[in-house]
């Protein structure tokens, strides 16, 4: 009879693993998750007319934090969700990009956020990070009545929100988490670079301006 510590090495040397030490250790880095401290001013949205106040305002006391209510399986209910502000490029945020060519920027008002330094974030930049946030984060409580695959695959906001400030997709990880099949995790429904804030994280606001994807020609706020 052979050995099963015998057999599990070749299977790690088939592997390029030649111990169980190294398996362990190809492990824990597939599980570590990819994070940082900072990140860039941010710009938040909220429909209004452009002759008049706008819906909403960010403001501590209105931030909404995550619920267990059931959602999207990679979307919670709660939160705030953010892009990254990029005044020099051709669009001010990627998600200010998607919602004009989608037809969806007509009568939106932008605000301006600073966020503090020293924060917990999680970074999204390809499906290996993801693939560690849902080992980390995995969501047990979705039944047998929800689709196949939701189970393997959903997130927990709140769980998350007890160690994290926010998780934040990148551009680069839109695109390779987006409609990745259904044996693996997705992030489609993000739709560009993002953020979602667990908590409030803003140590200024500024009302930046109205956009309107209607006129002739695209512009932004004067």
């Amino acid at each position: 009879m052979s050995d099963p510590i015998d057999d599990l090495q070749d299977v790690y040397a088939r592997g390029g693993l030649d111990s169980l030490e190294a398996f362990e250790e190809r492990v824990e880095d597939l599980l570590e998750l990819n994070t940082r401290e900072t990140l860039p001013e941010q710009l938040w949205m909220c429909p209004g007319p452009e002759d008049g106040e706008p819906e909403l305002e960010p403001k501590p006391e209105e931030f909404d934090p995550v619920d267990g209510e059931k959602h999207l399986r990679i979307k919670p209910v709660g939160g705030m969700w953010t892009s990254s502000f990029t005044p020099d490029d051709e669009y001010d945020s990627d998600w200010i990009r998607w919602c004009s060519h989608e037809g969806f920027l007509s009568g939106r008002h932008a605000w301006r956020l600073v966020p503090e330094n020293d924060l917990r974030i999680i970074e999204v930049d390809g499906m290996e990070d993801l693939w560690a946030v849902v080992q980390r984060f995995r969501d047990d409580s979705y039944g047998p009545e929800y689709p196949s695959g939701i189970q393997d695959h959903a997130l927990d906001f709140r769980f998350m929100a007890e160690e994290f400030d926010a998780m934040r997709l990148t551009a680069e990880g839109q695109k390779k988490t987006r409609l990745t099949g259904s044996k693996e995790p997705d992030l489609y429904g993000w739709d560009s670079e993002c953020t979602l804030w667990l908590r409030w994280p803003f140590e200024e606001v500024e009302y930046h301006g109205y956009y309107d994807n209607e006129l002739p020609d695209w512009r932004t706020p004067e």
